[in-house]
């Protein structure tokens, strides 16, 4: 990056933007975790300054993805874990049949099968992305805002108003802004 100029400093946005997948029971018989994205209005965002927008955010993580491929790749993992579950409590039931009878076995496996669910933990409050983008604006205090916009660019909800933020020559303020609708 070129030096900043004299009589200007520098503006940082971090934006967090929308929420990250939740879990729920999904693949064969139920037994495995899927995600469920969660849809919002806001894709991104512009950062104003003084009324007039200056820089678009642009994309540093795609949480939602990353979630999706860590999913993927330990799918294989996942489903021979459950199978080894369910081997596990099917010997289980034949004992307890061998011991109890077959009642006893037949409500064990009922039982043992009926309490088999998915590991549904998330990181329900994590965003579904995280941006960024730097202005340079002439030292002093500004009026900042954070403009949520949608795919095509147009306005996707309410601002996230700084203001009066005091830009110092050869300085840098940093901002953090959550978006979740």
């Amino acid at each position: 990056l070129a030096p900043v100029p004299p009589g200007t400093g520098e503006v940082v946005l971090l934006l967090e933007c929308g929420l990250a997948p939740t879990k729920r029971a999904g693949g064969p018989l139920g037994i495995l975790p899927a995600l469920s994205p969660r849809p919002v209005a806001a894709v991104g965002a512009l950062l104003a300054a003084n009324g007039s927008p200056l820089a678009s955010t642009v994309l540093l993580n795609d949480v939602e993805d990353w979630a999706r491929r860590t999913l993927a790749e330990r799918e294989a993992w996942l489903l021979a874990k459950r199978a080894l579950m369910l081997a596990a409590k099917e010997v289980a039931a034949r004992e307890v049949k061998k011991k109890r009878g077959k009642t006893a076995g037949d409500l064990t496996r009922l039982a043992l099968l009926a309490l088999e669910k998915p590991d549904l933990r998330c990181w329900n409050t994590l965003p579904k992305s995280f941006q960024a983008c730097a202005v340079r604006l002439p030292a002093g205090p500004h009026d900042l805002e954070v403009l949520p916009v949608d795919a095509g660019g147009q306005p996707a909800g309410n601002p996230v108003r700084f203001p009066a933020v005091e830009v110092a020559e050869g300085k840098t303020v940093v901002l953090v802004a959550r978006i979740v609708r």
